[in-house]
């Protein structure tokens, strides 16, 4: 279950559809994405089913922290419709210090991983995400995303190796559920 949970580990992040602009309009901008961001997002997991991952959906729920200022995140599998295992734990926010939006991770299996969110052209996003086991292994993951519309999220992942190269893994397409 490791290996599926680190492919779908950053397949759930949503785009903030930001440019190269100053800090203080990207952090007016990030703020209003966690607002659209906010809510139920669901993605068919059919291609990747099996023993080891019997999960006909995944989902994320992310909600905005009580502050209002970051988002605070949930990923679980559904299996027949119903809520099954929860999967990873997320809290993304604005680092004030390095005037970028940050992504937290913590895995069910004891994994966790905290990266920027880079902001790409035409709406794209990018991380580059080191994941550390509880055992102190790691390693290290990419995923790209982009919004087709506002309730659609294509989410792609990559194994990136000690050499650079960026291998293909799962791609997923997440819908916003009605409120």
């Amino acid at each position: 279950m490791k290996s599926s949970h680190s492919l779908l580990a950053l397949l759930f992040l949503p785009l903030f559809l930001l440019g190269q602009e100053d800090p203080q309009d990207m952090h007016s901008r990030y703020l209003n994405e966690n607002m659209m961001q906010s809510g139920m997002w669901v993605a068919d997991n059919s291609e990747f089913k099996s023993k080891k991952e019997p999960y006909d959906q995944y989902v994320i729920e992310w909600r905005q922290s009580p502050l209002g200022n970051s988002l605070i995140g949930e990923m679980y599998g559904m299996i027949d419709g119903v809520r099954a295992d929860n999967v990873w734990d997320f809290q993304k926010y604005w680092d004030p210090a390095n005037q970028t939006a940050m992504l937290l991770q913590i895995g069910a299996t004891g994994l966790t991983g905290h990266a920027p969110i880079r902001y790409l052209e035409d709406g794209k996003t990018e991380i580059v995400m080191e994941f550390t086991g509880p055992d102190g292994s790691g390693f290290t993951m990419g995923h790209r995303s982009h919004y087709p519309d506002p309730l659609t999220d294509v989410s792609d992942s990559f194994i990136i190796t000690a050499d650079g190269t960026w291998t293909p893994g799962r791609s997923y397409t997440w819908k916003k559920q009605p409120d």
